[in-house]
């Protein structure tokens, strides 16, 4: 490891020509030492954080209004959000990191989101940039800001709920025109239909009754518009000569030329964060992973190991050898991950483990009294309870979470499988959460 990190020929050559040599981990420690040592030229042993006001009911505009905008350094920079709720008064809670990751994966997900146009689902539920993204205002801008998001989640290890598809992610890696990639191969990812109508065009030895020309025509808005594959391409005939060109013109249009600008518009934000040579240290599918976390299933081990208890809570007290009972055993894989998804947003486990989740998993015991009709959260008389092993009463309350700190908050319930059904109705109705 400590001879990969000197930047010497040798090893740049390797880490930027032939990677995969190199164990995913150790490149992942790399990428890490790299932005560390990033992180203190550009913003120095103390630097002072950048401090935005959202509106809950408008994330998205004042995100882009007050964020877009900025030279990449500055969003190197810590970012500490105050949220503002839909009465216009400052919600509760400090930023301590967490605040600014609710913001962040809130954001990104409504910008990826199939119906804000930005973004469109292939048949297998992966996202790419939307050809008709134009109709978004500055669509090309929010491009960019969007680029700089995910580079920035990247950046401080945070993970985004996201799949894209792997022929927008191989653009990203860098791998753009070049025809020594044949853009075939992922335009079944796309475009199935498109896919078989080429591959059938390819065997065809009667291609000349097709009648067709170098050109791609798409309806738009009830309009029929035409693009050439190649200058003057209504002119040029397809035959049997020139097929095998006109299919990788035609996947590469659709692949590529089609969304270039968003693409380009994305690259530019994400690679003002990320560098280029970072990324030559990572496969398509690596990148993904740097994105979106760890593609294995949760593994409980590696969990309980990483966790904080609050409370009076500890790793042999009753309610938490329930919880990973009930969790391991009876959660099918599903559970398991609407489980993460609901402490820590995400239902993916982070790509190195969760002793590098940030804020820690952390599970606090709560208990809850009914007094005059108000509902208060006491935490001294629920510390000795705990303690004490004595269950609560009350056994009406959901398990709740703040996914901003990564916490997992329990009722002290006296049965297990009272906390089975609570915990089980928590995860997939996605209620019970709450601002710490």
């Amino acid at each position: 490891m400590e001879d990969l990190e000197k930047e010497t020929k040798k090893t740049l050559f390797i880490l930027n020509k032939i990677p995969h040599v190199i164990p995913l981990r150790h490149r992942i420690e790399i990428l890490k030492n790299k932005i560390e040592k990033d992180k203190q030229i550009f913003l120095g042993q103390e630097c002072s954080s950048l401090k935005i006001t959202i509106r809950r009911n408008r994330l998205v505009e004042d995100a882009f209004q007050n964020l877009s905008s900025l030279p990449s350094k500055m969003l190197k920079s810590p970012i500490r959000i105050t949220f503002m709720n839909e009465f216009g008064l400052k919600e509760a809670g400090i930023d301590q990191d967490g605040v600014f990751k609710e913001f962040l994966q809130q954001t990104v997900q409504n910008l990826l989101n199939p119906e804000f146009n930005l973004f469109k689902l292939t048949s297998d539920q992966y996202l790419y940039p939307s050809p008709a993204s134009y109709f978004v205002e500055e669509h090309l801008q929010m491009f960019q800001f969007l680029g700089k998001l995910i580079a920035k989640a990247v950046y401080e290890s945070l993970v985004i709920d996201a799949e894209f598809a792997p022929f927008f992610l191989r653009q990203i890696a860098g791998y753009r025109s070049q025809f020594s990639y044949s853009f075939l191969d992922d335009l079944v990812t796309l475009d199935q239909e498109l896919y078989k109508n080429l591959n059938f065009i390819k065997h065809d030895q009667n291609i000349d009754d097709l009648e067709l020309n170098f050109t791609h025509s798409e309806n738009h808005l009830g309009k029929l518009i035409t693009h050439d594959l190649v200058p003057s391409g209504e002119l040029i005939k397809v035959t049997n000569s020139n097929k095998i060109k006109y299919i990788h013109l035609m996947a590469h249009y659709k692949l590529h030329r089609q969304i270039k600008d968003q693409i380009n518009a994305f690259n530019e934000g994400f690679k003002s964060i990320i560098k280029q040579d970072w990324i030559n240290m990572f496969s398509v599918s690596e990148i993904q992973r740097l994105i979106s976390g760890c593609l294995n299933d949760l593994d409980i081990e590696d969990l309980k190991k990483n966790v904080q208890y609050w409370g009076g809570l500890h790793s042999s007290h009753r309610l938490i050898k329930w919880l990973w009972e009930i969790v391991e055993n009876d959660f099918t894989k599903e559970e398991k991950s609407l489980f993460l998804k609901f402490v820590t947003s995400s239902p993916k486990p982070p790509l190195m483990g969760f002793s590098t989740l940030n804020p820690p998993f952390t599970i606090r015991c709560v208990e809850i009294e009914e007094e005059e009709g108000t509902i208060y959260d006491s935490s001294l008389k629920g510390f000795f309870k705990t303690l004490m092993n004595i269950g609560g009463t009350n056994t009406s309350r959901l398990p709740t979470s703040s996914t901003c700190f990564n916490l997992l908050k329990l009722p002290n319930y006296s049965k297990k499988s009272t906390l089975k059904d609570k915990l089980r109705y928590a995860i997939k109705s996605n209620s019970g959460f709450e601002l710490s």
